[in-house]
């Protein structure tokens, strides 16, 4: 009958389609028979010549006809040579194609997988298979084989198989004894899994829903997701309102759970009259943040007034530049001050205070160390000042390694910058966690001047640390609201201050034009008619959709490097990047190791980070990997498994776009919700370019953002402690 269930062992013939994301194969499979059957649903990865145990019932597709839909999936070791010199060439095992597939089942015969499963290091004795080769094969291999038992041992709980493929990337073979342990470990411990998720699969092994163990983590869960929106802490009546509601447990004992979380240290009451709660980690490092903010803006300082109005007049002569009393006491402000404020939009003269500061730091001898938060901002401030510039991150000298936190920052209190200047700029971007690593590894006495935006889009992280810092008083705050720009871009910089100001952009074809789009045949057909030149990044508030990151990606890859070019493209089921392709990081990720040309040197470091960008260098079908030559240099390879973290990045988000300037930007707006039709959303978006903007959409959308001066509130304590450090 069709709906009954049925047991099948077979041999996977092809692979057809499949989802790495939630693992939704399309597979052909020939049984015990030789007969040949069409199955889907979710199933580990698997490669061709796979014997595997198939559960499900017989179903009939309108289009593709019977088929298995698949409700178990088990994979076995192949069996014989035969079965696993396909297992080994099918292009699931990193650094082993088809020949050397055949050559170490050749060489070993029928002990292949005990050679691979416990004497891996005799792969060097086939010819042809150095170290390096050696080690990816048996790595590969070893982690397959774990994650089929973590598989295996997780399915009655119900986890699916993408999901227990990244416990097992996480926990390797003890990842079935450390859920059964704590389910909700998973929620803090492994990218992609979320509390909803660890709390299903807790239910599943029988925990109650009012279960102390179920509101400790539910908590726990909210300040997480919080973080995740840009807050360090909740106040405690909407923590526990929230929470409740997320678990549908008793307001009550959430209150009561979170008061004696408190009570235990487990979780931090700020001061304040909403009675602000913080994780533990976040409390700790606002209140560092603090302390050290407070340390820095009260640190004697070295006089410099005389060499300042001497090499003031001196930087005026050579640029031919007069500053404005303004842009003259910021200047001033950075000279005098251990600690200052720059802010103000495009073309207020940010660049041009710069450069006069390193002309007085010049003349007086100081050490100036420039940098920002990411590796575009970075490279625009080498640019712009002729002087290296580099990420903060780069500058801490941050390199994978073991610590508490598990990653290594070589510049901290115990071995400090050396600079007595330090330009920060996009400070915008800065979240808690950046403050806290940069602070650390200042000395006392050491200029550091802040540069941001205050209207733009506050960091992807927690905190509202530009904001905070300028509400404090703690150090003073020159905010520039002159436009000074002339020429290329001016009309980006004019338009921007009208956006700012709740007024519509004056456009016109030019620097800043208008296509009037009212469906999304149109909106696609203007974008592909404006990037298809390529030197123009797209940007839009929207990530899905036809005209949103997704789908905007997909047609301008097909343009812009089609693969009728001859690229390499990883082959199904794996993402259909290729050789050329723009492509950007999207989480952070800091054991991914990397490679730097440094002239006769080469740089060693690890850790990639979310939203930064590069191209696609080389695609190795051989060993399974991809190759990503970011902007400032680094190369890093990825694993096919790896690429989830990577997205194509011809057209992305605005938040995305943070950071970085463009020479030309069309940005795409559309249909969506209001929160992502804000004015600040679309000020920054319109200042990520340099030349020229094209907004392609409705013009209702352009007006909606414009007249939209909503912005969501974050909650920090940040402002509040600098202040009551300051007083002591």
């Amino acid at each position: 009958m069709e709906n009954e269930q049925v047991f099948i062992t077979g041999t996977v013939e092809h692979i057809t389609f499949r989802n790495e994301e939630n693992g939704y194969t399309v597979m052909t499979v020939s049984d015990e028979t030789g007969r040949e059957l069409t199955a889907v649903g979710t199933a580990p990865p698997l490669g061709e010549g796979e014997t595997v145990e198939l559960a499900g019932r017989w179903t009939v597709h309108r289009e593709y006809g019977k088929q298995l839909a698949i409700s178990a999936c088990h994979p076995m070791m192949p069996q014989g040579t035969e079965a696993m010199e396909r297992f080994l060439g099918s292009g699931l095992i990193r650094g082993c194609g088809p020949s050397t597939a055949k050559a170490i089942v050749r060489f070993f015969g029928k002990d292949t997988a005990d050679v691979l499963s416990f004497a891996p290091h005799r792969l060097q004795e086939v010819p042809g298979i150095g170290p390096i080769t050696a080690e990816k094969i048996a790595d590969s291999y070893r982690e397959n084989a774990e994650m089929r038992e973590v598989i295996t041992g997780l399915s009655e709980y119900g986890v699916t198989v993408s999901q227990a493929i990244r416990i097992a990337r996480e926990y390797g073979r003890d990842g079935v004894m450390l859920v059964r342990e704590n389910p909700y470990r998973l929620a803090d411990e492994v990218f992609g899994i979320g509390f909803k998720t660890a709390d299903a699969i807790a239910r599943n092994m029988g925990v109650e829903a009012d279960a102390p163990f179920r509101i400790n983590a539910g908590l726990r869960y909210s300040l997480q997701l919080a973080a995740g929106q840009g807050h360090t802490c909740l106040p405690s009546q909407m923590l526990c309102d929230f929470t409740a509601t997320q678990l549908g447990a008793d307001l009550d004992l959430v209150c009561r759970m979170a008061a004696r979380m408190v009570q235990t240290g487990e979780l931090m009451l700020g001061p304040g009259e909403d009675e602000p709660v913080y994780t533990r980690m976040m409390y700790a490092c606002e209140q560092e943040c603090a302390v050290r903010i407070n340390k820095l803006a009260a640190a004697d300082l070295m006089p410099l007034r005389t060499e300042a109005d001497r090499a003031i007049a001196a930087q005026e002569k050579r640029s031919g530049i007069k500053l404005s009393d303004k842009q003259r006491a910021a200047v001033l402000a950075g000279l005098e001050n251990t600690l200052s404020v720059i802010t103000g939009g495009p073309g207020t003269g940010k660049t041009t205070i710069v450069q006069f500061l390193l002309s007085v730091f010049d003349s007086a001898g100081l050490e100036v160390a420039l940098c920002a938060p990411t590796g575009r901002a970075a490279k625009r401030m080498t640019e712009a000042t002729g002087r290296e510039a580099k990420t903060i991150h780069r500058l801490l000298e941050y390199s994978g390694g073991v610590e508490e936190d598990g990653f290594t920052w070589r510049r901290d209190e115990e071995n400090p910058l050396t600079c007595g200047a330090l330009i920060v700029d996009e400070m915008s971007m800065v979240d808690i966690f950046l403050l806290m690593r940069l602070t650390r590894a200042l000395r006392d006495g050491t200029r550091v001047i802040f540069i941001g935006d205050a209207d733009q889009l506050p960091s992807v992280g927690p905190g509202y640390v530009l904001h905070d810092i300028i509400d404090s008083g703690v150090a003073p705050v020159i905010a520039l609201d002159t436009v000074y720009r002339q020429g290329e871009g001016s009309a980006i910089s004019l338009n921007a201050h009208r956006i700012n100001r709740g007024e519509m952009p004056a456009c016109a074809p030019g620097e800043f034009e208008l296509i009037d789009c009212r469906d999304t045949r149109s909106i696609r057909q203007a974008v592909s008619a404006v990037a298809g030149g390529g030197n123009v990044q797209v940007i839009t508030p929207m990530r899905r959709g036809d005209t949103g990151v997704d789908g905007l990606n997909g047609l301008l890859q097909d343009l812009l490097n089609s693969p009728t070019r001859g690229q390499t493209q990883m082959p199904k089921p794996w993402k259909a990047l290729r050789t050329g392709d723009k492509v950007m990081q999207t989480r952070n990720d800091y054991r991914l190791e990397w490679t730097r040309d440094e002239g006769l040197f080469q740089e060693d470091g690890s850790g990639v980070f979310n939203g930064e960008m590069g191209v696609v260098e080389l695609v190795d079908t051989a060993s399974q990997t991809l190759t990503v030559l970011f902007e400032d240099g680094r190369r890093a390879e990825y694993a096919y498994a790896q690429t989830e973290d990577l997205q194509l990045s011809y057209a992305i988000s605005i938040h995305k776009s943070q950071g970085s300037e463009f020479e030309n930007v069309a940005i795409v707006l559309s249909g969506g919700p209001p929160q992502l039709y804000s004015r600040n959303l679309l000020y920054t978006a319109v200042t990520r370019a340099r030349k020229k903007v094209w907004i392609i959409g409705p013009p209702a959308a352009l007006n909606r953002m414009v007249n939209n001066n909503h912005i969501k509130a974050r909650y920090s304590g940040l402002r509040r402690a600098l202040k009551k450090f300051n007083e002591l």
